[in-house]
């Protein structure tokens, strides 16, 4: 009876460690997960699972079959391989423009006829726009404009700034015409001046020839000078050109834009003006500047 206990007991120990042991083999690091996350590696995980987000990138040739299978969400969600635009652009502009405005999605649209019109500028400035005629939409030839205006503004501002006044009224067409007058300014402010001064729209007139004068100050400091005086009206556009063409003058004539500074009434222009053309005469004659600062700057300006 004792002995049929003691071999009862003696497997009953075996069986315990023997599962105990197999519980902590399936549990050792490298060889499965536990309680504190996987101890598997990434790279065997993907080499077994496949990953979710390895999906091929769609073509441009599957998104137009979706277009033309009536697929448009499929069309919408892919997206525009840029350099396929481009190799499908300089095969033929026309093509390829007819083709982008056919896309649903108007972020791909967008994307693609802008790659088509700089492929267009870059192929041919003078002849871009002929393509345009495929364009039916009028926002998909804002785009198309815009673009190509972008790209003339380096070598003809010009012909940015006649593409630019075909745009409607608004923040896009206002923001590239002042940065191609800024550029045909930097060349020849006196005939940047002359056409911005015929324009309609005073206010966008305004706006326009501030940077024209400003860029000419390098030049004919005085006469930028003069020209913010006569052209432009009292307010904060004549402000901040004047203390801008006194920076720019203050670079190669600072005694000449000192003078001009003087006859500021006292107003807070004239005390960023006088700050503005100290900052740039000390990089020359720090001692010329300081002393004409402690000359113009009154007790009560100095004591703000």
């Amino acid at each position: 009876m004792k002995l049929s206990r003691l071999l009862l007991i003696a497997v009953g120990l075996i069986v315990f460690v023997g599962v105990g042991l197999s519980i902590r083999l399936k549990n050792s690091p490298g060889e499965g997960t536990g309680p504190t996350g996987s101890v598997v590696s990434e790279g065997n995980l993907v080499g077994r699972v496949p990953s979710r987000g390895a999906a091929p990138r769609p073509r441009l040739q599957d998104i137009l079959a979706g277009n033309k299978n009536g697929d448009e969400g499929a069309a919408q969600s892919a997206a525009i391989d840029v350099s396929e635009v481009q190799a499908r652009a300089e095969k033929s502009v026309a093509e390829a423009g007819t083709w982008a405005a056919h896309l649903g999605d108007p972020s791909a649209r967008r994307t693609a006829l802008q790659t088509v019109a700089t492929v267009a500028a870059e192929q041919n400035l003078a002849t871009s726009t002929n393509w345009m005629g495929v364009l039916e939409r009028e926002e998909d030839r804002e785009i198309v404009l815009q673009s190509i205006a972008y790209e003339a503004m380096r070598s003809d501002p010009i012909m940015a700034l006649n593409l630019a006044a075909e745009l409607p009224p608004g923040s896009d067409r206002d923001d590239l015409l002042m940065q191609a007058t800024r550029q045909w300014a930097s060349a020849d402010p006196n005939a940047a001046a002359a056409w911005v001064d015929k324009l309609p729209d005073e206010t966008l007139r305004n706006q326009l020839l501030a940077p024209v004068f400003v860029a000419d100050a390098k030049i004919d400091g005085e006469a930028a000078a003069a020209n913010i005086s006569k052209h432009l009206p009292a307010g904060p556009e004549q402000d901040r050109a004047a203390v801008a063409v006194v920076q720019r003058w203050g670079q190669s004539a600072p005694e000449s834009a000192a003078a001009w500074v003087e006859q500021f009434p006292e107003t807070p222009v004239r005390a960023a003006a006088i700050e503005n053309l100290a900052a740039v005469w000390r990089a020359q004659n720090p001692e010329a500047a300081n002393q004409w600062v402690a000359r113009v700057m009154k007790p009560s300006v100095n004591a703000k």
